[in-house]
């Protein structure tokens, strides 16, 4: 069974041209009211269609593009999920047929969607609303687990080790001092995890920062605050980490 945690929500948005997200650690629920707007998953080019629901886990290489003359509108929220989704895919959630989910779908839009203006309601806002939006994503987010057969994994140790990484994106942490809080072996610590999520710690964190990275650079900020910002030495480590994840990724 998951369990939702942080949820952030927002109002109805227009974007237009690139929009980054350097909150890339956090999943995403869209609801796409309309327009043309195009994103890439895992390398392919992709269009959002209109009047659909999205997840899009913490992981996927999510860079939309909206087109200038028609708009990407879209409402959505943001929230952390344990056990972690460690997909890389986006999925689109089929509602029409079953009609529960639809209204569910509903009422989601009906908090979350309800008027076109540019707003955005923290964790804190409206404690009724908020006892109501974790219900609800609870369920849409299973549903779309369950419809796609997304792999999750019941790992206590794995999950406990995934969340001292997410938290430690920007120190330095050791899987020595990891097995030490668990009063376990590093041998322990990284067989569980790899078993549980296919890549060992230390991977996990190094691609997480990167995708970080990344993003904070497209979305504008300098070399050396985004290197300080995911705890990289210097900036020429970053940029030789950097060139050697793009030359892997093309190859």
């Amino acid at each position: 069974m998951i369990r939702i945690k942080n949820i952030n929500w927002y109002g109805r948005q227009t974007v237009k041209k690139d929009w980054i997200s350097t909150n890339c650690i956090t999943n995403k629920i869209y609801y796409i009211h309309g327009g043309n707007c195009t994103y890439t998953e895992i390398g392919v080019k992709k269009q959002f269609e209109k009047n659909s629901l999205y997840l899009i886990p913490f992981m996927a290489d999510f860079h939309p593009f909206s087109d200038e003359k028609d708009p990407l509108d879209h409402s959505f929220v943001d929230f952390d999920i344990i056990p972690p989704i460690m997909s890389k895919s986006i999925y689109k959630l089929d509602f029409t047929s079953n009609f529960f989910i639809k209204s569910s779908v509903e009422y989601f839009l009906n908090i979350v969607g309800s008027s076109k203006e540019v707003t955005y309601y923290p964790l804190n806002f409206k404690d009724d609303v908020m006892s109501i939006l974790f219900p609800l994503v609870t369920l849409l987010t299973n549903t779309f687990i369950n419809s796609n057969n997304i792999p999750l994994t019941d790992n206590k140790l794995a999950i406990l080790v995934m969340n001292d990484l997410l938290e430690n994106i920007n120190q330095d942490i050791s899987i020595n001092d990891i097995a030490k809080k668990y009063y376990t072996s590093p041998d322990v610590i990284i067989r569980s995890f790899k078993r549980s999520f296919n890549t060992t710690p230390y991977a996990y964190l190094k691609e997480l920062r990167l995708k970080i990275a990344k993003q904070l650079l497209q979305s504008g900020e300098k070399f050396n605050y985004v290197a300080q910002a995911i705890n990289y030495s210097d900036t020429s480590t970053l940029a030789h980490a950097l060139k050697k994840d793009k030359t892997k990724n093309n190859t």
